[in-house]
């Protein structure tokens, strides 16, 4: 399991289009692209930061260079926690966890504001590398 994290600077929509970029750019990466190969995940927003939180099927990969690969891909975050699965259920559980937090008053009506200027928009993910 990951969680990348990017301090909030600009407000919720400005900053969740940050983490979607620097996530794209790290999906992007050679490195990604060697060590995994499914990933499905959550973006959960907090007071003071923006988390992708991720469960995913991959080859070993350090956290020191996970870190060091989402610094370059965000320019100021270097935030990571990488966590073994040994239990998928137990897992599953834990990204669902974050589907259906809570969050602080004010953030509940910047989310409800960008949602309804922003109908469709997903804030649950999931991608595969193609065999």
């Amino acid at each position: 399991m990951l969680t990348l994290t990017l301090k909030r600077e600009f407000g919720f929509k400005k900053d969740r289009e940050r983490l979607l970029k620097a996530f794209t750019r790290l999906r992007h990466r050679k490195d990604w692209k060697n060590k995994v190969s499914f990933y499905k995940g959550r973006m959960e927003v907090v007071e003071n930061n923006i988390h992708l939180h991720i469960v995913l099927t991959s080859h070993f990969w350090n956290q020191k260079e996970i870190s060091k690969a989402w610094l370059e891909c965000t320019g100021n975050s270097f935030i990571v926690d990488v966590r073994k699965v040994n239990d998928v259920e137990k897992a599953s559980l834990e990204l669902a966890k974050y589907v259906c937090k809570d969050t602080d008053e004010e953030l509940k009506t910047e989310l409800a504001e960008f949602r309804d200027e922003n109908k469709g928009s997903r804030f649950v993910f999931t991608g595969r590398r193609p065999p």
